[in-house]
């Protein structure tokens, strides 16, 4: 009768230490085996993730553009009028875009009363609130760079046919069209300062979208849009070339 407590002999101790070496070995393969599927769903992962943060992005952008849309209306309700493209002096030169004319209605008013008025946007007193441009002015996709330097993200389209020819101001009645069929605000590549009156003309729109300059955006494609209705949309690269009809107030 053999002993159940016997030690096992040399040969049983060879088959348990290829037993045990199969199984270290498939083990490390198995580890091996995952790390090179790891290795393959990183970069889905990093794609999952960067459309993700780009998502929230596009969201805060259109909540901007519903904000400016808001103080506009806003604005309407006190002066009666949307405000001009920009404001000049007695000679007829520019001095100050709408952006600053909104301040007071986007909790900014300590900083509007501070601004002169009557002296053009880049005086000497004026410059120093180039690089305090309100975070509702820049979209968080565009190059950060761009918000330090008080570079804004909106433009309105300016032009005969639009909301205001520049110094000219028209009020809600006058939109023939309607307020839900009028774009008046279109994302652009930052190049301009926040402050400074200069906007997209009605003959500058090309039909197209640029990541590069003028209108566009680092959104994957297309643009967020406002409306005179207080609403945003995301205008495709496909339907650019409808933009030039659609900011029309009269048709």
């Amino acid at each position: 009768m053999s002993d159940h407590n016997e030690v096992p002999t040399k040969k049983n101790n060879s088959i348990l230490w290829i037993v045990l070496g199969c199984g270290c070995g498939c083990g490390l393969s198995a580890l091996i085996a995952v790390g090179i599927l790891i290795a393959m769903m990183f970069p889905a992962i990093q794609v999952m993730e960067e459309a993700a943060r780009e998502a929230a992005r596009r969201m805060t952008c259109i909540n901007h553009v519903k904000q400016i849309s808001l103080a506009m209306l806003n604005y309407h309700d006190v002066y009666n009028s949307l405000p001009p493209a920009y404001t000049t002096d007695e000679d007829g030169n520019p001095l100050h875009s709408w952006r600053v004319l909104l301040l007071p209605f986007l909790e900014q008013k300590m900083m509007y009363d501070q601004i002169r008025l009557d002296e053009p946007w880049d005086s000497e007193h004026n410059q120093r609130f180039h690089l305090a441009m309100p975070p509702t002015y820049i979209c968080p996709s565009a190059d950060p760079d761009d918000g330090a330097k008080g570079r804004t993200s909106y433009q309105w389209v300016v032009g005969p046919n639009t909301i205001s020819d520049g110094p000219g101001m028209i009020a809600l009645n006058d939109v023939v069209v309607g307020l839900s069929n009028t774009v008046y605000l279109v994302e652009v590549i930052p190049t301009t300062c926040w402050m400074a009156p200069i906007d997209v003309q009605e003959s500058e729109l090309t039909g197209s979208f640029s990541q590069v300059s003028g209108v566009g955006s680092l959104h994957p494609g297309g643009i967020n849009i406002g409306i005179l209705d207080a609403s945003v949309r995301f205008m495709t690269d496909a339907e650019a070339p409808q933009l030039k009809e659609l900011v029309k107030i009269k048709r």
